[in-house]
């Protein structure tokens, strides 16, 4: 997504949830307060208040609130709570970026809301819903649940509702760089929002339309546009809009070479981002500095403002990423006690059961004692039943053996996978610090190829974190089922040359020939998406670990049923010491390529897990200094998935 798209998602997010999200942290204690005295109907009503509150400030703690709000209306059967409870879930895994299990509750709410007649709850989960699909790029269906909402919103006459949605579907169409259309709805929101009379939100109208101008490269009427939502901004005295538009403004002088007036504006956005550590402003204001400065030929402080920007960008990046990694192990840590819970509520229960069986066996005895008329049988039936609860009782045991055995794997899984981490960043991240710092302080000394030598080793530094990380995140969304899975009828031949065509510049570099042997058209039956990162880590890591001169091909047959495809290479092969390893995560093997190329570790266990995931197997044949042969297999057509 490029700059202007990222801070086209801020505006959107400033329309659709500037006010359920401001709430202060006096009303949380008020709220929480309210907990302790009320009924049930009213406490779902406030935990899932709660739940909103708690989204700019801890989203565990949201989550754990619409949990509760959830389990007391199951409990009393109140569907309108119910429907609100899952809607707040749906909200939190949202703002944590798990757009799977937010549709899953989101979807959940719009059935309840169907159910009873909830009709503006109805309205809000189109919303809602329509959102999602604009996060995951799926316009028809972002625009299908949009229209519903506004249709729906309308008849109920919530008219201060409709401009947001509409602004939304602004967003949905400049990200699908329409930008006419964009235009268009940024227009219509303007118009709406200024009957409304909301200064602040006006702001952000004419902030849209200036973007919308921007982007046609009509620049003159973007600058009208920036100066009036300046004005409103400095008349209310919002300084995140005062510094947004300056920037703006000094970035749309920049594009009609009036650098007279460029430098101003961009000075003044800085000096009020810089007061209210707006690190997205700061960061752009940054990168249009450096190329002022560049347009004017001031290299020196063209590269001060670049390296100002990369830092900021850095400094973003290391945030998102040290928040993710926190959250990943928090919903780790949390789903791995709420299976304790589990286990020992069953656990509960078997004694429960236990405690029943003895007094109805006790009595069963004393009337059988009264009644008896032969002991012997008494105590062939007594001995046959407790045979029989032993073996009730084995098997529970058992049960509960293979239950602690899965949780200590899971344990051991999530502490390697967490290891992975530390290991594997600190090293490319220890590369690029040295060697920028050497850089930084003897620019001037170096002369043009040691510059060029240390470059090389910071791209490939900052290449080898990007892949760390992708392939960290894409394994974590298997764990999390975060990963949509839609499988499909297609030729893998199609897939099969776009990756080549991806990956022949790196078999060039080595001059490796990368070639495919599939000639016809070969149908599958799997999710393109996910085969696709498959066939890329097979070849890239059969480039990676194949000499200069070699060989490289995919080849595809049909076979038993089923697709085998195969990724023959001539390269350093895997001694079968190794081979064992390669799959699996608590082992964790990775080596270096044939020019020194570092792995992730992580890229065949995604292989493996993609794989299985669309129903087929992966394995390899392989022999030290002799090449190497991975195969996988894919369905034909659509299969019952076992459970």
């Amino acid at each position: 997504m490029s700059r202007l798209k990222q801070i086209s998602t801020v505006i959107v997010f400033l329309f659709t949830c500037f006010s359920s999200c401001a709430t202060i942290p006096t009303e949380i204690d008020s709220l929480e307060a309210r907990l302790i005295a009320v009924s049930d109907f009213e406490k779902i009503d406030v935990l899932n208040k709660l739940s909103r509150a708690y989204w700019g400030i801890s989203l565990i703690k949201s989550l754990d609130y619409a949990k509760q709000a959830l389990r007391i209306a199951e409990e009393i059967n109140f569907q309108k709570g119910i429907g609100d409870a899952y809607n707040r879930m749906g909200n939190s895994y949202y703002f944590l970026d798990n757009y799977e299990k937010s549709m899953e509750y989101f979807m959940k709410s719009l059935d309840i809301r169907e159910k009873i007649n909830d009709l503006e709850g109805i309205a809000k989960s189109y919303n809602n819903i329509g959102t999602i699909y604009l996060r995951l790029n799926n316009y028809e269906k972002t625009l299908e649940h949009f229209n519903k909402a506004i249709k729906l919103h309308n008849d109920l006459g919530n008219k201060k509702i409709i401009p947001y949605i509409i602004n939304n579907l602004g967003v949905l169409y400049e990200q699908n760089e329409e930008y006419e259309k964009a235009f268009e709805y940024y227009s219509m929101t303007l118009k709406l929002i200024e009957e409304l009379g909301d200064k602040e939100r006006i702001a952000i109208a004419y902030n849209n339309l200036a973007k919308s101008y921007y982007d046609l490269k009509n620049y003159e009427k973007s600058l009208i546009f920036n100066f009036k939502s300046l004005r409103i901004s400095e008349e209310i005295g919002d300084k995140l809009g005062i510094a947004r538009s300056y920037k703006n403004i000094g970035k749309t002088y920049l594009k009609l070479n009036d650098y007279n007036k460029v430098l101003h504006n961009l000075e003044q956005g800085l000096k009020v981002a810089k007061e209210i550590k707006s690190k997205y402003i700061l960061q752009d204001t940054y990168l249009s500095l450096s190329e002022y400065y560049s347009a004017t030929n001031d290299f020196r402080k063209a590269y001060i403002y670049h390296k100002l920007f990369s830092q900021e960008k850095e400094s973003i990046f290391n945030e998102k990423s040290s928040v993710k990694i926190a959250e990943m192990r928090i919903f780790y840590d949390t789903e791995n006690k709420e299976k304790e819970i589990r286990l020992l509520i069953k656990d509960n229960k078997i004694q429960t059961n236990l405690r029943n069986f003895l007094i109805i066996f006790s009595v069963l005895i004393l009337v059988i004692a009264i009644i008896s008329y032969n002991r012997f049988q008494l105590k062939k039936k007594t001995y046959i039943l407790l045979q029989e609860k032993n073996k009730q009782l084995k098997e529970t045991n058992q049960k509960l053996i293979v239950s602690e055995k899965n949780l200590k794997t899971l344990n051991a899984t999530k502490d390697k996978f967490f290891s992975i981490i530390a290991h594997d960043l600190k090293t490319p991240f220890n590369a690029l610090l040295g060697f920028s710092e050497l850089l930084y302080k003897n620019l001037d000394n170096y002369n043009k190829e040691k510059i060029r030598k240390y470059s090389n080793v910071i791209y490939h530094s900052a290449r080898t974190l990007f892949n760390l990380i992708e392939n960290l995140l894409q394994w974590s969304g298997t764990q999390t089922g975060s990963i949509d899975f839609n499988p499909e009828e297609y030729d893998l031949r199609e897939t099969v040359n776009n990756v080549i065509s991806l990956l022949k510049m790196s078999a060039d570099n080595k001059n490796i020939n990368l070639y495919s042997e599939i000639q016809e058209p070969v149908f599958v039956y799997a999710d393109k998406n996910i085969i696709s990162t498959v066939i890329r880590n097979l070849l890239n890591n059969a480039i990676k670990f194949t000499q200069a001169n070699g060989e490289v091909k995919i080849t595809a047959s049909s076979k038993n049923g089923v697709i085998e495809i195969s990724v023959i290479d001539s390269g350093i092969g895997i001694s079968k010491d190794n081979i064992k390893n390669l799959f699996k995560i608590d082992l964790y093997y990775s080596t270096k390529g044939t020019t020194g190329e570092k792995g992730t570790g992580l890229g065949l266990i995604l292989c493996k897990e993609f794989i299985e995931k669309n129903g087929g197997e992966i394995w390899v044949e392989s022999e030290a200094g002799k090449g190497s042969i991975f195969f996988f297999t894919l369905p034909k057509k659509y299969y019952q998935k076992k459970d």
